[in-house]
């Protein structure tokens, strides 16, 4: 009995395990957003079955400096997390692309110029390339990613002004932010490019994210506590019966 109890949680840990696992490939095209920066939309990115990874388009911003990013034909592993970012933060730096989108994308780069967009984008780049969770691996002048050296809008007062806001509220915020942050405003997912002479991306989608479904294993039958007392009440009712079963016999002989 008892071993059929633990096999039955453990079909069930096994069961919930599978479920939380939902990485998978996408295959799709994507065009050149329109905005001031490496970044692609998407509107029919697909699973293997066909199901759509979005009802609404998808935005797609590079996350590595050193590579382009594709325009046609694409495909992506979805959830890619840390090992879409170079610098080896980890959950802390997928925590961190959470918060930036949080804080600057409506601002910076939805409604801002294009100085600001770019500015956005670089700041993308730092997490994506240069960032492992410290504050001392935050900087404008080094790295792979050098904002104020490119001379692409970055002598431009917008630019300045919006990078370094950013620079400040990363120094100050994201060595302290907790590894489990993410948006409840926007659903973000970090891609890996199936080709690896493409980006990786942050894909966000303009709608809050649903809510994980949460797997709840087969209830294994319990006693209880009233349940063993009424079993030992049993097995001791028994346990004199038959003693006094013996007694009978013995004295009848």
């Amino acid at each position: 009995m008892v071993r059929e109890i633990f096999s039955s949680l453990f079909l069930a840990f096994g069961l919930c395990a599978a479920a939380s696992s939902s990485a998978a490939l996408i295959t799709g095209t994507s065009a050149w957003s329109g905005d001031f920066a490496e970044s692609a939309i998407s509107t029919d990115l697909k699973y293997a079955d066909g199901k759509p990874y979005s009802d609404l388009p998808v935005f797609m911003i590079c996350v590595d400096v050193t590579l382009s990013y594709p325009e046609g034909a694409v495909g992506y592993t979805t959830e890619a997390g840390g090992s879409a970012l170079k610098g080896g933060s980890g959950a802390a730096g997928v925590a961190a692309i959470n918060w930036l989108f949080d804080q600057y994308y409506a601002t910076y780069f939805k409604s801002g110029s294009d100085a600001q967009k770019w500015a956005f984008q670089y700041a993308v780049w730092e997490i994506g390339n240069d960032y492992n969770g410290s504050a001392g691996s935050i900087s404008a002048t080094s790295g792979l990613s050098h904002p104020f050296d490119d001379g692409y809008k970055s002598a431009e007062p917008e630019f300045i002004a919006a990078y370094q806001a950013m620079y400040q509220a990363m120094t100050t915020t994201l060595p302290t932010l907790s590894g489990a942050y993410r948006s409840k405003t926007y659903t973000i997912d970090l891609f890996n490019s199936a080709d690896p002479t493409y980006q990786s991306m942050v894909a966000l989608v303009e709608k809050a994210p649903s809510s994980p479904v949460v797997t709840t294993p087969t209830p294994v039958p319990s006693l209880g506590v009233a349940g063993m007392v009424g079993l030992t009440g049993m097995l001791s009712l028994f346990a004199v019966g038959g003693l006094s079963r013996k007694r009978q016999l013995k004295k009848m002989s």
